[in-house]
């Protein structure tokens, strides 16, 4: 069994990615052990799932598209772009939910000329604003989640539980990916929580860079309908903004 988890890993090492059924003929067994060794890998922090197959981890963290929701630093104009856009529709004495991500931390660091209050389970934006005295925090409990970027979140469910105590005017909303079918994530565990920031808010708005459009990744966030309010940087081509305004995502 362990022979071939290793020979898994190394597969993917050399090749990035493969499907279950091409691992299944290599390894000359059946496609739903594949998955039950993919589940296990996974588990590990090896790899991600993808649809049909998975990918390797390290690959992930080195390309430039697949930034894990922003701590590579990747696309530093673009995400600032998208802040600044986004402190637009903040006003005075507001309540606002900030999503963990590179993203929602530049808005953080954009915040502080106008009083609101902020709720947010990622330490570093809760850093960033601990030292602005406009700045009222809510701070979500829960347990410290470590990951290999060095980003430090706060989850478990009763993370999820306090957010739903609290009412909020407006959640910006970090996704993986963005295409026909809706925003998805990489992390399935983050799903809960962008959801119940999504449940407290009058508005919610997704903050995604241009470089997300047309890619999906494993776990479903939201349909258009559900989350309509698309934030992204001016990058972005006109002809895929016009196609996904059909289907009814708002572009600001």
């Amino acid at each position: 069994m362990n022979n071939r988890l290793e020979l898994i890993e190394s597969y993917l090492e050399n090749e990035s990615k493969l499907t279950v059924k091409e691992l299944a003929e290599r390894l000359n067994v059946s496609e739903k052990t594949v998955r039950l060794d993919l589940t296990r890998l996974e588990n590990s922090g090896v790899l991600l799932r993808t649809h049909g197959g998975a990918i390797i981890k390290s690959t992930v963290y080195n390309n430039p598209f697949f930034d894990m929701d922003g701590f590579h630093n990747n696309r530093p104009r673009e995400k600032q772009e998208i802040a600044k856009k986004a402190i637009n529709l903040i006003t005075p004495y507001s309540v606002i939910c900030l999503d963990d991500g590179s993203t929602t931390f530049e808005i953080a660091r954009l915040l502080g000329d106008f009083p609101v209050t902020v709720i947010t389970h990622d330490l570093k934006i809760i850093t960033e604003l601990a030292q602005k005295p406009n700045i009222d925090v809510m701070v979500i409990g829960g347990f410290i989640n470590r990951n290999n970027n060095g980003q430090m979140i706060i989850t478990g469910e009763e993370s999820v539980k306090m957010i739903k105590k609290y009412s909020a005017s407006i959640a910006f909303i970090g996704a993986s990916c963005i295409n026909e079918d809706g925003l998805t994530l990489f992390k399935r565990g983050e799903k809960d929580i962008k959801k119940a920031y999504m449940s407290i808010s009058e508005k919610s708005y997704c903050i995604v860079d241009s470089s997300k459009f047309g890619h999906k990744a494993i776990t479903k966030l939201a349909s258009p309908t559900e989350l309509p309010n698309i934030i992204t940087d001016d990058s972005l081509d006109q002809e895929i903004k016009i196609n996904y305004s059909k289907l009814g995502y708002i572009f600001y």
